[in-house]
């Protein structure tokens, strides 16, 4: 990613598959936080700003335990979420596991839309309030729970007004770990198909039709749109390091557009320049034309004029009849 090209078509392929895998890096923390910092500037929590992190015995979080972590988004308590993430393992698990878990929860979403549009609805509609809790060398103790009072549904719609649809499907919060008891169900009706829907959906997102595991490698990171990527971890034994951050979305999607734009305004010049050329060449050949032909026009007119007799008109003089010239 050195050139502005090939960051421009890898933050369009994020874009658009919703992750990435770079390749040939150095498996260093240096060499991680500058392709971060080559996007944007990483995005601060309460865990600090870029994380270079093992397994630990009074963890902070369960992503610093060896436990398995079932399919997720991070940051779900935020009132905006991280939008990408980067994982660089720089040392695999040295007993074994620890795979990383993956599965586009925009597709699961659009299947589970089409076996159960009231499952989806209700997840689409219930606000579910998440929170975080514990101490870091950073910030100490902390609580963070999206400041909305509500929470926030599991499916963001770009249009809330309508009836949801994935089409509109903008942002996935999903973290079984981070929901908050405090939580304001609309009824207990509506709690119990929450719940039924929530487990359909646990499952939709684990099973193989979308689940898929990547064993992560140094040199080799992925990266993730957080808003539709969730992601996970196998259970592994010994030691297993791990680095990298966060990007906001709106730094994200603005680096992407403004860098593709600039490319294309670059590459536009020379083109429009070329084709502008080539008319401004026709048009001087079609003027040239023009006015060779209005000449020889000119030309014969006069040939003409100088061929033509004068008219004669008969008119009687004295009984004489003689031609007279006007």
């Amino acid at each position: 990613m050195n050139s502005d090209t090939s960051l421009g078509a890898f933050l369009e392929q994020i874009r658009a598959c919703g992750f990435s895998f770079i390749s040939k890096m150095p498996p260093t923390p240096e060499a991680t936080q500058q392709v971060l910092e080559r996007i944007s500037f990483i995005r601060p929590t309460q865990y600090g700003s870029f994380w270079d992190f093992t397994s630990q015995s009074e963890p902070v979080d369960t992503a610093y335990t060896n436990l398995s972590l079932s399919l997720h988004t991070d940051t779900t308590y935020f009132t905006d979420p991280a939008g990408l993430q980067l994982f660089h393992c720089l040392q695999p698990a040295t007993q074994g596991g620890g795979q990383s878990t993956f599965a586009d929860g925009f597709a699961a979403a659009q299947h589970l839309y089409k076996v159960n549009p009231d499952y989806y609805n209700i997840l689409s509609s219930v606000r579910i309030v998440s929170h975080a809790s514990g101490s870091s060398d950073t910030f100490g103790t902390f609580m963070n729970n999206a400041p909305h009072a509500g929470g926030f549904p599991v499916f963001t719609h770009s249009a809330p007004h309508i009836r949801p649809h994935p089409k509109n499907l903008t942002q996935i919060r999903w973290n079984n770990d981070d929901r908050h008891s405090g939580t304001q169900w609309p009824s207990h009706e509506r709690m119990i198909v929450w719940y039924r829907a929530a487990r359909v959906w646990q499952e939709l997102l684990a099973s193989k039709e979308f689940q898929w595991e990547a064993h992560l490698q140094p040199g080799r990171p992925i990266i993730f749109d957080n808003w539709r990527i969730v992601h996970g971890r196998k259970a592994f034994e010994g030691q297993r390091r791990v680095c990298g951050g966060y990007i906001g979305m709106d730094e994200f999607l603005a680096r992407e557009r403004m860098i593709n734009a600039s490319l294309t305004a670059e590459a536009r010049p020379e083109s429009s320049q070329s084709d502008e050329t080539q008319i401004s060449d026709k048009e001087k050949a079609n003027e040239k034309k023009i006015k060779k032909e209005q000449v020889e026009e000119e030309e014969i007119e006069e040939q003409r004029e100088d061929k033509v007799e004068p008219d004669v008109v008969p008119q009687k003089d004295e009984g004489v009849d003689r031609p007279i010239a006007s």
